[in-house]
Protein backbone atom coordinates (compact mmCIF):
# COMPACT_ATOMS: atom_id res chain seq x y z
CA UNK A 1 0.00 0.00 0.00
CA UNK A 2 1.26 4.06 -0.45
CA UNK A 3 0.99 4.33 2.98
CA UNK A 4 0.77 1.50 5.68
CA UNK A 5 0.41 1.71 8.74
CA UNK A 6 -1.89 1.81 11.65
CA UNK A 7 -5.84 2.95 10.52
CA UNK A 8 -8.69 4.01 12.71
CA UNK A 9 -12.22 3.95 12.08
CA UNK A 10 -14.90 6.60 13.28
CA UNK A 11 -17.38 5.36 15.80
CA UNK A 12 -19.93 3.95 13.38
CA UNK A 13 -17.83 4.04 10.48
CA UNK A 14 -17.97 0.51 8.56
CA UNK A 15 -14.52 -0.85 8.97
CA UNK A 16 -13.80 -3.29 6.09
CA UNK A 17 -10.46 -4.55 4.27
CA UNK A 18 -11.26 -2.31 1.52
CA UNK A 19 -12.03 0.63 3.48
CA UNK A 20 -8.84 0.16 5.24
CA UNK A 21 -6.62 0.00 2.05
CA UNK A 22 -8.17 2.73 0.35
CA UNK A 23 -6.99 4.76 3.93
CA UNK A 24 -3.72 3.70 3.06
CA UNK A 25 -3.73 5.31 -0.08
CA UNK A 26 -4.82 2.11 -2.26
CA UNK A 27 -2.40 -0.48 -3.52
CA UNK A 28 0.76 0.02 -5.10
CA UNK A 29 1.52 -1.18 -8.84
CA UNK A 30 3.68 -3.74 -6.90
CA UNK A 31 0.84 -4.91 -4.62
CA UNK A 32 -0.22 -8.65 -5.00
CA UNK A 33 -3.89 -7.83 -4.45
CA UNK A 34 -5.33 -11.50 -4.87
CA UNK A 35 -2.80 -12.69 -1.96
CA UNK A 36 -3.65 -10.11 1.15
CA UNK A 37 -3.66 -11.75 4.53
CA UNK A 38 -6.06 -11.16 6.87
CA UNK A 39 -4.60 -11.88 10.42
CA UNK A 40 -7.14 -12.02 13.37
CA UNK A 41 -6.05 -13.02 17.04
CA UNK A 42 -8.96 -14.61 18.77
CA UNK A 43 -9.91 -16.78 21.88
CA UNK A 44 -9.59 -20.08 20.48
CA UNK A 45 -5.66 -18.42 18.78
CA UNK A 46 -4.60 -16.74 15.58
CA UNK A 47 -6.29 -17.18 12.43
CA UNK A 48 -5.20 -16.47 8.70
CA UNK A 49 -7.45 -15.41 5.80
CA UNK A 50 -6.27 -14.63 2.09
CA UNK A 51 -8.36 -12.32 0.65
CA UNK A 52 -8.74 -11.48 -3.40
CA UNK A 53 -9.03 -7.84 -2.77
CA UNK A 54 -8.24 -6.81 -6.70
CA UNK A 55 -11.80 -8.83 -7.08
CA UNK A 56 -13.80 -6.22 -4.73
CA UNK A 57 -11.66 -3.23 -5.84
CA UNK A 58 -11.30 -3.48 -9.38
CA UNK A 59 -14.18 -6.06 -10.30
CA UNK A 60 -17.12 -5.06 -7.86
CA UNK A 61 -17.30 -8.34 -5.66
CA UNK A 62 -18.58 -6.03 -2.34
CA UNK A 63 -19.98 -9.23 -0.79
CA UNK A 64 -16.75 -10.44 -0.85
CA UNK A 65 -15.47 -7.70 1.45
CA UNK A 66 -14.56 -8.87 4.91
CA UNK A 67 -15.39 -6.91 8.02
CA UNK A 68 -12.80 -6.23 10.12
CA UNK A 69 -12.35 -6.71 14.22
CA UNK A 70 -10.29 -4.27 16.26
CA UNK A 71 -6.80 -5.58 16.15
CA UNK A 72 -6.50 -7.18 13.15
CA UNK A 73 -3.37 -7.20 10.83
CA UNK A 74 -3.33 -6.99 7.47
CA UNK A 75 -0.35 -7.73 4.99
CA UNK A 76 -0.43 -7.10 1.39
CA UNK A 77 2.53 -8.47 -0.18
CA UNK A 78 4.93 -7.45 -2.67
CA UNK A 79 4.98 -9.20 -6.81
CA UNK A 80 8.26 -10.32 -7.51
CA UNK A 81 9.50 -7.87 -10.52
CA UNK A 82 12.91 -8.70 -12.28
CA UNK A 83 14.65 -5.99 -14.14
Amino acid sequence: VNAPGIQLFAPGEEATLMRAIFKCGGMTQFAQGNKVKLIRYEEEGRSVQIVDINRVIEKGYLEEDVDLNSGDMIIVPQKFVNF
